[in-house]
């Protein structure tokens, strides 16, 4: 049978007998697609502060509020609410790009915050301990009410969460002065004690998105009907469910913040911060990126692959950026789930290293930025930054000559060297697109090569073209007459 939670009613003259449950917890649909992770820092030697990240860690950012800790989000990852350090506790909604941070709930009201653990619910209240029990405040006027009143001395009522569909609040409480899971509706009536067998933590107790288990902060998760426990995870610390239902993000002290997949996957950490909520904000994963180099005339043509999942359907704005220059930003639409899409990479990018900074929107809200490092390869036929015909030996460009001229000059400037033992050649064309002259040249920083008529060249554009085997590297041009 293995272990599990004994069941006793909450009633008015305290905590008292046990009972038997009828019925069986009944499941509601997911609230939503696994988005963002807030993370808190603060105490267990974590700076104080709130971060978001993506689910694999990747795009971290800070939220600009200070002394900030035990971040929670709003049901549609728009806002996340949290709390002043230090004591007393002030209840503070900002969005997830730290716009519009306000007070919610001050300090020194009879009703405030005796805590700072939070839970939002689908109707947009956010409940917290306070001096009566359990309260809740509406997070759009202000509005307060007591949930559920201590019946007795020395009760607590911390670390609330709220079920998917509203119906009741889980949170930890105290029965026969030991430590307990308690569950409430969300009018205060029908409260339940969960007691936990030897060993079982239940600290930050946190709902399953199917509204059937709780996670506790021990690894393991009571079935809400039976009462029966069941190990999730060997990691112990505050755990969270991801709104997909799919996985949970815990943090351990001295490991961080890991995403432990349900289906016996390892855990893979994440971040050092301490997780504090699972939101749906969107969230866009680039799991891979690959450049795919073409060049034409020594200007890059091709393209940069990406690959990953999104949260939401999404508008990915890609840019890239080389030895200290970024290039205009490219956009891609993506859908929910699995993508792979391509974006052209900027023509004048040279080799080397470069970063893919993904970013973007899903509607109104932001994507978190990403950056991806990737290296540019150099082609062996070398690129061509600059080509020129004079009339002189290193001469300056001439875009026309005078009718009658004798003798060009074509010029080509390398960026990039060809490698050694490339073959190179100068074609020289004439108005008419023949062939008029073919020429070897040398490798060296400026490729060298002239044309002589002793009649004088002929009226027309006039063009060289410099090729590496058989790839054509520059064109240079110039008018006659």
């Amino acid at each position: 049978m293995g272990r599990r939670f004994t069941t006793a009613l909450a009633c008015a003259a305290g905590l008292a007998a046990l009972v038997t449950i009828a019925g069986s917890a009944a499941p509601t649909t997911f609230p939503g697609p696994a988005g963002k992770i807030a993370l808190q820092g603060g105490g267990f030697g974590q700076p104080l502060g709130i971060s978001v990240v993506n689910p694999d860690g990747s795009g971290a950012s800070r939220i600009p509020a200070a002394g900030g800790t035990s971040p929670v989000w709003s049901p549609d990852g728009s806002f996340v609410a949290y709390s002043t350090f230090p004591d007393p506790w002030t209840i503070r909604v900002v969005r997830a790009d730290g716009s519009g941070d306000r007070v919610l709930l001050p300090a020194g009201r009879g009703d405030s915050a005796m805590h700072d653990a939070y839970a939002w619910s689908p109707a947009g209240e956010i409940a917290y301990q306070c001096s009566a029990g359990l309260c809740a405040i509406r997070a759009s006027d202000g509005a307060t009410r007591v949930i559920f009143a201590y019946q007795l001395a020395n009760q607590e009522a911390i670390r609330p969460d709220w079920s998917p569909d509203g119906s009741r609040i889980a949170f930890t409480c105290r029965y026969q002065a030991r430590s307990a899971l308690c569950t409430v509706r969300a009018d205060g009536s029908d409260a339940l004690v969960y007691l936990p067998p030897s060993g079982v933590s239940v600290s930050f107790p946190d709902w399953s998105p199917d509204g059937t288990r709780i996670l506790t902060s021990n690894g393991t998760v009571i079935d809400v009907d039976d009462g029966e426990v069941r190990d999730v995870t060997t990691l112990v610390g505050r755990g969270r469910w991801s709104p997909d239902g799919t996985r949970i993000a815990i943090w351990a002290s001295g490991a961080g913040t890991s995403v432990v997949p349900l289906d016996g996957g390892p855990p893979v950490k994440i971040a050092d911060g301490i997780v504090s909520d699972w939101g749906t904000s969107p969230a866009v994963i680039v799991s891979a990126s690959q450049l795919e180099p073409r060049w034409t005339l020594s200007r890059q043509t091709g393209r940069v692959q990406l690959r990953g999942t999104a949260s939401h359907a999404s508008t990915l704005a890609v840019a890239v950026k080389s030895a200290g220059r970024t290039f205009p930003t490219q956009s891609a639409s993506v859908p929910a789930g699995s993508y792979a899409v391509s974006v052209p990479l900027p023509v004048e990018l040279l080799p080397g290293p470069v970063e893919v900074v993904v970013g973007g929107t899903s509607g109104s809200e932001p994507l978190l930025s990403v950056t991806r490092r990737e290296t540019l390869p150099a082609p062996a036929t070398g690129l061509v930054a600059r080509s020129w015909i004079s009339l002189t030996r290193g001469g300056a460009p001439r875009a026309r000559v005078s009718r009658g001229t004798k003798r060009l000059f074509a010029q080509f400037a390398f960026s990039v060297r060809p490698d050694a033992g490339q073959r190179l050649r100068a074609v020289w064309l004439s108005p008419s697109g023949a062939v008029r002259a073919i020429a070897a040249v040398g490798d060296g920083r400026v490729a060298l090569t002239s044309l002589a008529s002793g009649l004088g060249l002929q009226r027309g554009r006039w063009r060289c073209r410099l090729e590496a085997g058989r790839t054509p590297l520059s064109i240079a041009s110039v008018r006659v007459g």
